[in-house]
């Protein structure tokens, strides 16, 4: 009986909780949300040399990479077709690309 008596004891002992608080915990309370550090640097382009453009050999490279990349001038025509009016000479299968 002696140790039924402890039991009673130490639950009476035990803190009981507060009438105003609850116990339910946050997610907050287990894992906080981290705090964002700001960067105090920012990662750009890496400076480079200034070049001439006019100088020959960068405007020599630019200008043909310029011509590379360029689109090829193209019409419409229709084959068959001469700038006649009212005629058609041939076969028409419609607009098609000509390059000039």
């Amino acid at each position: 009986m002696g140790s039924l008596s402890m039991r009673i004891d130490e639950a009476a002992e035990t803190p009981k909780c507060s009438p105003g608080t609850s116990n339910t915990v946050s997610p907050f309370d287990i894992s906080p949300v981290p705090n964002i550090k700001k960067r105090t640097t920012t990662r750009g382009r890496k400076a480079t040399r200034p070049s001439l453009i006019t100088g020959s050999p960068y405007k020599d490279q630019l200008t043909k990479s310029l011509e590379k990349s360029a689109p090829k001038k193209t019409s419409l025509s229709v084959p068959g077709v001469r700038n006649r009016p009212g005629g058609r000479g041939g076969k028409t299968k419609g607009l098609q690309k000509k390059k000039i």
